[in-house]
């Protein structure tokens, strides 16, 4: 329980996507703190998600069964509030409201113990066992009809005061489950300590894989070190960190609320101050009728990050390098091409990182049976990309550069070659056409129908727009079902080689197959979208995703899929 516990909450943690406000007094010392609204919310969510889905209602009695046979003694109508305890990685308290203390003993934590529990003192009990994996104490208090269990005795004094009002506070505006984490400057260097010791363990850890190359192994490595650069001063510089979940029944949709704040004076904190301080060069995209996807991003990047991205682009130019001398599907005589345009095209990316920002957009439509794509970035100069197409005639790309000029912008016509997946040409183009138009600070391209005209005409009506300072650095937009499938007839089409494969692959590709089916399935009704936005206020990260019915309607399924299985 112990582990399921800790790998729920870190999974919960983990997810990034606004609007917890919590009005209370700065915290005196750092914690941790998750709210669930109970057991009645928790089911009416759950049987209201398979009702989405043709007789998903009828399967409902067998998961509700289940659920009570963990819920035995628990107020259902009443929340739920775990503590993790600061500063150490393995000690919590739990509070659970109590309608039948007897029966929550008996049928509830016994049949994990295997053995009754050892009364201590009135109301406080010990709880040790062959099958306890929490481990132990709890304390009972009628008054508050509230169990406390904690790891340590410590943990769970008898002058404990009642949960609710923080509860109250964390869980408002009907959210189903919370989470707060609050931090102090006091406790900055002690969480960074405590994160480095956790790094150099998990560092030691990272082996390279049986099935892993050399490039592989040294590519997830990096990943594993700078993701832990970002993670720690995360840990260490954040003054709150919220996370709400809330699933609205009468409008079929849920939201993952994040709101995170720096502490004063930290890096944390003027790396948030310069997120979207500047309006993005583009006009903000909207979806339309048509629109299947789209993403904007305008993230300033302070010295970390770049110093991070520099490096990762040159690790990808020398393992790009090696790929391409070892290659047995390039000919040997256009390696030296393909070399020269991959660094010349990668050496334009760590340029650009000077500009200290990552600001543009894509787009995508559809439009018969195909997809259009349109998009844009802000670089140097982008003549530089120029340089790259000539590499790549060398390599016999048919490659127009300069077909015609529009203002401070050259267009030029790619035909990008035939792969053996042929995924260009079945998204947007059967003759591969890409069309790229270069100007002294931007990149534009497009492909599909209408490829030119489409560029032509967002470039010159991006140059008169107004550029909004919304505040917005992050923000994507998906209607999932035209996607899930072409995910599926992209199997249907390709061929794979069934004897190559082991039993474990074969197995993998079974229930990849079997998700996609179900999400189709799902998502043919309509309504399948999400939406993530993240945005700065004043010196605080907002976000927000958002899932619409059909994306509820595929997680109802899987659930009716389960519920299945038990009957």
């Amino acid at each position: 329980m112990r582990r399921l516990l800790k790998i729920g909450l870190a999974a919960f943690a983990s997810m990034s996507s606004t609007s917890l406000v919590l009005a209370q007094a700065p915290a005196t010392e750092d914690s941790v703190m998750v709210g669930s609204a109970g057991v009645t919310r928790l089911e009416d969510d759950l049987k209201s998600t398979m009702s989405l889905v043709p007789k998903g209602a009828t399967h409902w009695k067998s998961l509700k069964d289940l659920l009570d046979a963990f819920t035995a003694g628990v107020d259902p109508a009443k929340p739920i509030r775990v503590d993790l305890m600061a500063g150490t990685a393995d000690d919590f308290r739990m509070w659970v409201p109590i309608t039948n203390h007897k029966a929550f003993q008996s049928d509830n934590v016994q049949p994990i113990v295997l053995k009754p529990a050892k009364k201590l003192l009135a109301d406080f009990y010990e709880w040790k066992g062959p099958g306890w994996v929490l481990g132990g104490y709890e304390r009972f208090f009628p008054k508050m009809t509230t169990s406390v269990l904690a790891t340590q005795r410590a943990l769970v004094p008898a002058t404990l005061t009642d949960p609710n009002p923080g509860l109250n506070t964390l869980l408002a505006k009907d959210a189903d489950l919370a989470l707060l984490v609050s931090n102090t400057s006091a406790g900055s260097k002690a969480r960074r300590e405590r994160i480095q010791k956790v790094r150099k363990d998990l560092a030691a850890k990272i082996k390279r894989l049986a099935d892993e190359d050399e490039n592989g192994f040294e590519l997830r490595k990096l990943s594993h070190e700078q993701q832990f650069d970002e993670a720690e001063r995360f840990y260490s510089e954040s003054e709150k960190l919220g996370l709400t979940w809330t699933l609205d029944t009468a409008k079929k949709e849920a939201h993952l609320d994040l709101t995170l704040k720096a502490l004063a004076g930290t890096s944390l904190e003027a790396t948030i101050k310069e997120l979207a301080a500047e309006p993005s060069a583009f006009t903000p995209v909207v979806a339309s009728k048509d629109t299947t996807g789209f993403a904007r991003v305008n993230h300033a990047i302070d010295a970390m990050r770049k110093a991070h991205l520099k490096q990762f682009v040159e690790l990808i130019k020398k393992q790009s390098n090696t790929r391409i001398a070892n290659s047995k599907t390039i000919k040997d005589a256009h390696k030296a091409s393909y070399t020269q345009a991959a660094n010349q095209f990668l050496d334009l990316l760590s340029g650009g990182l000077d500009m200290g920002v990552i600001d543009g957009f894509v787009q995508t439509e559809k439009a018969g049976d195909r997809q259009t794509i349109l998009g844009a970035l802000r670089v140097p100069d982008g003549k530089g990309l120029v340089a790259v197409f000539e590499s790549l005639k060398g390599a016999e790309w048919k490659v127009q550069t300069n077909v015609e000029t529009v203002g401070d912008l050259s267009v030029h016509v790619i035909t990008v070659p035939q792969r053996d997946d042929g995924d260009f040409a079945h998204l947007f183009d059967k003759d591969g056409t890409l069309v790229v138009a270069t100007g002294p600070n931007v990149v534009w391209y497009a492909a599909g129908e209408r490829a030119a005209d489409r560029l032509k005409e967002a470039a010159a009506k991006n140059a008169t727009a107004e550029k909004p300072k919304d505040g917005v650095f992050f923000e994507v937009w998906g209607n999932m079902s035209p996607w899930m499938q072409y995910l599926l007839d992209r199997r249907a089409r390709l061929t794979v080689d069934e004897k190559s494969l082991t039993a474990e692959d074969k197995a993998m590709r079974k229930t990849k197959e079997g998700l996609l089916k179900t999400a189709v399935e799902a998502f043919k009704p309509g309504d399948a979208t999400l939406h993530m936005k993240l945005e700065r206020k004043d010196n605080e990260v907002f976000g927000r995703t958002t899932l619409s019915e059909g994306m509820l309607r595929f997680g109802g399924q899987k659930m009716v899929d389960f519920a299945t299985k038990l009957e």
